[in-house]
Protein backbone atom coordinates (compact mmCIF):
# COMPACT_ATOMS: atom_id res chain seq x y z
CA UNK A 1 0.00 0.00 0.00
CA UNK A 2 2.83 2.37 0.86
CA UNK A 3 4.39 1.71 -2.56
CA UNK A 4 1.17 2.80 -4.25
CA UNK A 5 0.99 5.98 -2.18
CA UNK A 6 4.61 6.76 -2.98
CA UNK A 7 3.98 6.19 -6.68
CA UNK A 8 0.97 8.50 -6.65
CA UNK A 9 2.98 11.13 -4.81
CA UNK A 10 5.80 10.96 -7.37
CA UNK A 11 3.29 11.19 -10.20
CA UNK A 12 1.76 14.31 -8.64
CA UNK A 13 5.18 15.90 -8.19
CA UNK A 14 6.05 15.22 -11.82
CA UNK A 15 2.78 16.74 -12.97
CA UNK A 16 3.49 19.87 -10.91
CA UNK A 17 6.70 20.39 -12.88
CA UNK A 18 4.78 20.49 -16.14
CA UNK A 19 2.29 23.14 -15.02
CA UNK A 20 2.18 26.39 -16.97
CA UNK A 21 2.31 29.41 -14.63
CA UNK A 22 0.49 31.63 -17.10
CA UNK A 23 -2.74 31.41 -15.15
CA UNK A 24 -4.34 34.16 -17.21
CA UNK A 25 -5.30 31.23 -19.46
CA UNK A 26 -8.24 29.36 -17.95
CA UNK A 27 -6.94 25.85 -18.71
CA UNK A 28 -3.64 26.62 -16.99
CA UNK A 29 -5.49 28.06 -14.01
CA UNK A 30 -7.72 25.01 -13.82
CA UNK A 31 -4.84 22.54 -14.03
CA UNK A 32 -2.98 24.31 -11.25
CA UNK A 33 -6.14 24.51 -9.17
CA UNK A 34 -6.41 20.72 -9.07
CA UNK A 35 -2.72 19.78 -9.10
CA UNK A 36 -0.92 22.47 -7.08
CA UNK A 37 -3.36 24.69 -5.22
CA UNK A 38 -0.67 26.09 -2.91
CA UNK A 39 1.35 27.33 -5.85
CA UNK A 40 -1.75 28.83 -7.44
CA UNK A 41 -2.58 30.75 -4.27
CA UNK A 42 0.99 32.06 -4.07
CA UNK A 43 0.84 33.38 -7.65
CA UNK A 44 -2.53 35.04 -7.08
CA UNK A 45 -1.42 36.65 -3.81
CA UNK A 46 1.62 38.18 -5.50
CA UNK A 47 -0.49 40.16 -7.97
CA UNK A 48 -1.34 43.78 -7.20
CA UNK A 49 -5.03 43.07 -7.67
CA UNK A 50 -5.05 40.71 -4.69
CA UNK A 51 -3.31 43.28 -2.47
CA UNK A 52 -5.68 46.02 -3.63
CA UNK A 53 -8.70 43.83 -2.91
CA UNK A 54 -7.36 42.95 0.55
CA UNK A 55 -6.91 46.63 1.38
CA UNK A 56 -10.38 47.35 0.00
CA UNK A 57 -11.88 44.70 2.29
CA UNK A 58 -10.05 46.14 5.31
CA UNK A 59 -11.24 49.66 4.51
CA UNK A 60 -14.85 48.56 3.97
CA UNK A 61 -14.77 46.59 7.23
CA UNK A 62 -13.49 49.55 9.24
CA UNK A 63 -15.94 52.02 7.68
CA UNK A 64 -18.83 49.62 8.29
CA UNK A 65 -17.76 49.20 11.91
CA UNK A 66 -17.48 52.98 12.38
CA UNK A 67 -20.96 53.41 10.89
CA UNK A 68 -22.46 50.68 13.09
CA UNK A 69 -20.89 52.13 16.23
CA UNK A 70 -22.09 55.61 15.26
CA UNK A 71 -25.65 54.28 14.97
CA UNK A 72 -25.36 52.80 18.47
CA UNK A 73 -23.93 56.07 19.79
CA UNK A 74 -26.89 57.98 18.32
CA UNK A 75 -29.32 55.65 20.09
CA UNK A 76 -27.56 55.83 23.47
CA UNK A 77 -26.98 59.56 23.04
CA UNK A 78 -30.70 60.29 23.09
CA UNK A 79 -31.23 57.85 25.98
CA UNK A 80 -28.54 59.52 28.06
CA UNK A 81 -29.68 63.09 27.41
CA UNK A 82 -33.21 62.02 28.44
CA UNK A 83 -32.32 59.92 31.51
CA UNK A 84 -28.79 60.97 32.54
CA UNK A 85 -28.10 57.40 33.59
CA UNK A 86 -24.48 56.71 34.64
CA UNK A 87 -24.61 53.18 33.22
CA UNK A 88 -25.64 54.57 29.83
CA UNK A 89 -22.83 57.12 30.13
CA UNK A 90 -20.39 54.23 30.65
CA UNK A 91 -21.68 52.42 27.56
CA UNK A 92 -21.56 55.63 25.57
CA UNK A 93 -17.95 56.25 26.61
CA UNK A 94 -16.97 52.71 25.56
CA UNK A 95 -18.61 53.16 22.16
CA UNK A 96 -16.82 56.47 21.62
CA UNK A 97 -13.56 54.70 22.50
CA UNK A 98 -14.30 52.02 19.89
CA UNK A 99 -15.16 54.65 17.30
CA UNK A 100 -11.94 56.59 17.75
CA UNK A 101 -9.95 53.32 17.80
CA UNK A 102 -11.38 52.30 14.42
CA UNK A 103 -10.77 55.85 13.21
CA UNK A 104 -7.12 55.55 14.18
CA UNK A 105 -6.84 52.12 12.52
CA UNK A 106 -8.24 53.34 9.21
CA UNK A 107 -5.93 56.35 9.21
CA UNK A 108 -2.98 54.02 9.87
CA UNK A 109 -3.99 52.08 6.73
CA UNK A 110 -4.11 55.48 5.07
CA UNK A 111 -0.52 56.34 6.01
CA UNK A 112 1.23 52.95 5.96
CA UNK A 113 -0.44 50.96 3.20
CA UNK A 114 -2.25 53.11 0.67
CA UNK A 115 0.27 55.81 -0.05
CA UNK A 116 3.24 53.43 0.25
CA UNK A 117 2.08 50.51 -1.89
CA UNK A 118 -0.41 52.10 -4.28
CA UNK A 119 0.77 55.62 -4.84
CA UNK A 120 -1.53 58.33 -6.14
CA UNK A 121 0.20 61.61 -6.91
CA UNK A 122 -2.48 63.80 -5.30
CA UNK A 123 -2.91 61.50 -2.28
CA UNK A 124 -1.07 63.47 0.42
CA UNK A 125 -2.30 66.82 -0.85
CA UNK A 126 -5.89 65.55 -0.79
CA UNK A 127 -5.47 64.03 2.67
CA UNK A 128 -4.12 67.31 4.06
CA UNK A 129 -6.94 69.28 2.41
CA UNK A 130 -9.57 67.06 3.99
CA UNK A 131 -8.07 66.42 7.45
CA UNK A 132 -5.58 69.16 8.34
CA UNK A 133 -7.71 72.27 7.87
CA UNK A 134 -10.60 72.45 10.33
CA UNK A 135 -9.27 70.68 13.44
CA UNK A 136 -11.83 67.85 13.56
CA UNK A 137 -9.21 65.16 12.86
CA UNK A 138 -6.94 66.71 15.51
CA UNK A 139 -9.70 66.48 18.13
CA UNK A 140 -10.80 62.91 17.31
CA UNK A 141 -7.31 61.42 16.98
CA UNK A 142 -5.13 63.91 18.84
CA UNK A 143 -7.34 64.42 21.90
CA UNK A 144 -10.12 61.83 22.19
CA UNK A 145 -8.06 58.86 21.03
CA UNK A 146 -5.00 59.85 23.06
CA UNK A 147 -7.13 60.62 26.12
CA UNK A 148 -8.56 57.10 26.01
CA UNK A 149 -5.19 55.58 25.18
CA UNK A 150 -3.49 57.25 28.14
CA UNK A 151 -6.38 56.59 30.53
CA UNK A 152 -7.17 60.28 30.91
CA UNK A 153 -10.69 60.44 29.47
CA UNK A 154 -12.21 60.75 32.97
CA UNK A 155 -10.52 64.15 33.29
CA UNK A 156 -12.75 65.48 30.53
CA UNK A 157 -15.97 67.16 31.58
CA UNK A 158 -19.19 65.83 30.04
CA UNK A 159 -21.95 68.43 29.85
CA UNK A 160 -25.62 68.29 28.89
CA UNK A 161 -26.72 71.52 27.23
CA UNK A 162 -29.87 72.66 25.47
CA UNK A 163 -30.19 74.63 22.26
CA UNK A 164 -32.81 77.33 21.55
CA UNK A 165 -35.42 74.68 20.80
CA UNK A 166 -34.58 73.01 24.16
CA UNK A 167 -33.14 69.98 22.40
CA UNK A 168 -30.45 68.42 24.63
CA UNK A 169 -26.92 67.75 23.42
CA UNK A 170 -23.98 66.04 25.07
CA UNK A 171 -20.85 68.17 25.02
CA UNK A 172 -17.30 67.55 26.14
CA UNK A 173 -15.04 70.08 27.80
CA UNK A 174 -11.26 69.57 27.76
CA UNK A 175 -8.83 70.74 30.42
CA UNK A 176 -5.26 71.89 29.76
CA UNK A 177 -3.85 68.35 30.11
CA UNK A 178 -6.09 67.03 27.34
CA UNK A 179 -5.28 69.99 25.11
CA UNK A 180 -1.59 69.14 25.40
CA UNK A 181 -2.38 65.94 23.48
CA UNK A 182 -3.09 68.03 20.40
CA UNK A 183 0.65 68.01 19.69
CA UNK A 184 1.42 65.12 17.34
CA UNK A 185 4.23 62.67 18.03
CA UNK A 186 6.44 64.84 15.81
CA UNK A 187 5.50 67.98 17.77
CA UNK A 188 3.56 69.53 14.89
CA UNK A 189 2.68 72.94 16.34
CA UNK A 190 0.66 73.97 13.26
CA UNK A 191 -1.80 71.10 13.79
CA UNK A 192 -1.98 71.95 17.49
CA UNK A 193 -2.93 75.53 16.61
CA UNK A 194 -5.68 74.29 14.25
CA UNK A 195 -7.10 72.04 16.98
CA UNK A 196 -6.99 74.81 19.56
CA UNK A 197 -8.76 77.15 17.14
CA UNK A 198 -11.55 74.56 16.63
CA UNK A 199 -12.01 74.19 20.40
CA UNK A 200 -12.02 77.97 20.89
CA UNK A 201 -14.66 78.44 18.19
CA UNK A 202 -16.83 75.92 20.05
CA UNK A 203 -16.18 77.70 23.39
CA UNK A 204 -14.61 74.42 24.58
CA UNK A 205 -18.05 72.77 24.51
CA UNK A 206 -17.92 70.29 21.66
CA UNK A 207 -21.07 68.42 20.64
CA UNK A 208 -19.72 64.85 20.69
CA UNK A 209 -22.30 63.36 18.33
CA UNK A 210 -21.86 66.14 15.78
CA UNK A 211 -18.07 65.80 16.01
CA UNK A 212 -18.11 62.03 15.37
CA UNK A 213 -20.66 62.31 12.56
CA UNK A 214 -18.63 64.97 10.78
CA UNK A 215 -15.46 62.92 11.16
CA UNK A 216 -17.13 59.76 9.86
CA UNK A 217 -18.30 61.53 6.69
CA UNK A 218 -14.82 62.99 6.23
CA UNK A 219 -13.30 59.50 6.39
CA UNK A 220 -15.91 57.92 4.14
CA UNK A 221 -15.73 60.66 1.51
CA UNK A 222 -11.94 60.54 1.49
CA UNK A 223 -11.84 56.79 0.88
CA UNK A 224 -14.55 57.07 -1.77
CA UNK A 225 -12.26 59.56 -3.51
CA UNK A 226 -9.25 57.30 -3.05
CA UNK A 227 -10.99 54.23 -4.47
CA UNK A 228 -12.12 56.08 -7.58
CA UNK A 229 -8.55 57.21 -8.23
CA UNK A 230 -7.12 53.79 -7.44
CA UNK A 231 -9.63 51.95 -9.63
CA UNK A 232 -8.69 54.19 -12.53
CA UNK A 233 -4.91 53.97 -12.08
CA UNK A 234 -4.79 50.25 -11.27
CA UNK A 235 -7.64 49.20 -13.53
CA UNK A 236 -5.67 46.42 -15.27
CA UNK A 237 -4.48 44.92 -11.95
CA UNK A 238 -8.01 44.90 -10.56
CA UNK A 239 -9.44 43.36 -13.74
CA UNK A 240 -6.77 40.64 -13.70
CA UNK A 241 -7.59 39.68 -10.12
CA UNK A 242 -11.31 39.70 -10.96
CA UNK A 243 -10.55 37.32 -13.81
CA UNK A 244 -8.78 34.93 -11.43
CA UNK A 245 -11.73 35.03 -9.04
CA UNK A 246 -14.11 34.36 -11.92
CA UNK A 247 -12.01 31.36 -12.99
CA UNK A 248 -12.09 30.05 -9.44
CA UNK A 249 -15.85 30.45 -9.15
CA UNK A 250 -16.42 28.68 -12.47
CA UNK A 251 -14.32 25.72 -11.31
CA UNK A 252 -16.07 25.51 -7.94
CA UNK A 253 -19.49 25.75 -9.60
CA UNK A 254 -18.50 22.91 -11.93
CA UNK A 255 -17.40 20.79 -8.94
CA UNK A 256 -20.76 21.39 -7.25
CA UNK A 257 -22.69 20.43 -10.39
CA UNK A 258 -20.70 17.22 -10.78
CA UNK A 259 -21.16 16.42 -7.10
CA UNK A 260 -24.95 16.63 -7.43
CA UNK A 261 -25.03 14.15 -10.33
Amino acid sequence: MSDIIELVYKFQEERKKTLNEDITVFDNFKNMYFIDRTRLDEIVKKCNGYKINKLHEDIIYLIDRMNLILLKIRKLYSCFTDNRDEFIMGELTELIYLFVSYSYSIMMINNEELNKNFKIIAFEKERQKRFDKDGIHNIVIGVLRNSFHHGRILHCKWLIEYDKEMIPKLSINFDSDELSLLVDSDGNQRLKAIGEKYIKEKDNNIDVLQLLQEYFFKVKNFFDWYEKCRNSIYKEDIELYSKYMKYKKNIEDEIKRNFRK
